[in-house]
């Protein structure tokens, strides 16, 4: 226990230096420095730097940077919705531990739904998959975002069919891959998707953004069936 607080300390204190060094002389001090602001900055280390004082405690480190994360995640998401460091804080975790699971489909799914980056979602997704081979679940997700964000039904459909040859994946993932995909878009396959994704998801504050994002796709069909009702 006293070997993992020392590791905690001595890797919070290199954070706090690296800070008071970049806003001393890379940013101008504000007259009236905003706290929240001047904490999330302890935060934010670049990969390389993690990497550097986390003194070799990799995974002791990243799982302190995750436990910051999503302090950070869940004080935004609930107020000012203003969550632009994730990418930062993410990228960092993931040089620290880049077999991080967990950080990745969060990330990825965040930076997605949430921030509307879906192409920076794939790389995270990509990086998973490279190092997860055989995960279904990883390429269903990146065939999800292909076909959903980004209407690459040729991307979409090589991952979908990956993803359905696994023995585990689920029968929707299945009739979806044996789909022709360019018939597939609009807010009902969005819900579905979600839908998919919230059964199997368990990370509290994931859960919570695909729900944000599902009652927005539900409330677009509403005009659609008022105008169908005779």
């Amino acid at each position: 226990m006293k070997h993992c607080l020392l590791i905690a300390f001595l890797f919070i204190t290199a954070l706090a230096t690296h800070a008071t060094y970049s806003v001393m002389h890379q940013h101008p001090i504000p007259q009236h420095p905003d706290p929240s602001q001047a904490r999330e900055m302890l935060l934010v280390p670049t990969p390389n730097l993690a990497r550097l004082i986390s003194l070799g405690y990799h995974h002791a480190a990243a799982d302190l940077l995750w436990f910051k994360t999503t302090a950070y995640f869940g004080s935004h998401i609930k107020g000012d919705h203003n969550i632009h460091r994730l990418d930062s804080l993410c990228s960092s975790i993931l040089a620290l531990n880049p077999k991080a699971r967990h950080v990745s489909l969060f990330c990825a799914q965040m930076l997605a739904w949430e921030l509307k980056r879906p192409r920076e979602a794939i790389v995270y997704l990509s990086t998973a998959i490279d190092n997860h081979p055989g995960d279904w679940f990883l390429s269903y997700l990146r065939g999800l975002f292909y076909l959903y964000f980004l209407s690459d039904t040729k991307a979409a459909q090589n991952d979908l069919t990956t993803a359905a040859a696994h023995p585990e994946s689920f029968p929707l993932v299945k009739r979806l891959a044996a789909k022709n995909l360019a018939t597939i878009s609009g807010p009902k396959s969005g819900i579905a998707f979600l839908d998919l994704l919230l059964s199997t998801e368990k990370n509290a504050e994931t859960r919570a953004a695909l729900e944000r994002r599902r009652d927005e796709l539900v409330s677009q069909l509403i005009p659609e069936r008022e105008v169908e009702a005779p």
